[in-house]
């Protein structure tokens, strides 16, 4: 079955989150979005802000995960990500391998309308740093996460909140998403070369 490569830059590095919208989802490694930083600037219809990258220095380099899917689960994906519906799809953007510093071609979803002023659900940004914390991102990378504001989802529509919250217990996650946010940092060690973010 013909693959393609997907690069995962926000709740889909968990791959466990992955997994669940495409069966046949295997990471490959880390890589990067070179001149790329991550907001939180798609609108959600729950309200909230979802993952988006928007250029920025040259020097700037947003690590992510690279996944390979099977061609047949693109339309899975699409319909997980709200192509469409807020999000489009590029299929050549180019990302630079951690393993082998090779550039290549990924297919990546992006905003169509970035509004900065969004703030992310704090599950939300739990299922990103438990994703960093699979692929062993480094304490700055950590740091980085970690620094941005998010807010308590206590409101309906609740959205993807409860299939969050059952992979967030599966990944480990405390309850507490407070507590969890706080041990991170703590908890990030440097890595071998070989798959540290950096």
């Amino acid at each position: 079955m013909p693959r393609f490569l997907y690069f995962g830059y926000g709740s889909n590095m968990l791959t466990a989150r992955l997994k669940a919208r495409c069966k046949s989802t295997m990471p490959v490694c880390v890589a990067f979005a070179e001149g790329h930083r991550l907001t939180f600037s798609k609108s959600s219809f729950d309200g909230s802000g979802k993952g988006h990258l928007v250029q920025a220095r040259k020097r700037t380099r947003q690590p992510g995960v690279l996944f390979e899917i099977d061609v047949n689960e693109r339309g899975d994906l699409d319909e997980a990500e709200g192509l469409g519906n807020g999000y489009y799809r590029n299929d050549e953007f180019p990302v630079r391998r951690h393993d082998t510093k090779e550039i290549v071609s990924s297919s990546v979803y992006l905003a169509e309308k970035p509004d900065l002023t969004l703030i992310p659900y704090d599950w939300y940004l739990a299922l990103i740093v438990a994703g960093a914390r699979e692929h062993r991102f480094d304490r700055r990378r950590m740091r980085e996460l970690l620094a941005f504001e998010c807010r308590p989802h206590v409101n309906r529509p609740w959205g993807g909140k409860p299939d969050a919250l059952k992979l967030l217990q599966a990944a480990g996650v405390d309850d507490d998403l407070a507590v969890y946010f706080g041990a991170q940092i703590d908890l990030a060690h440097p890595l071998s070369p070989r798959h540290r973010a950096v």
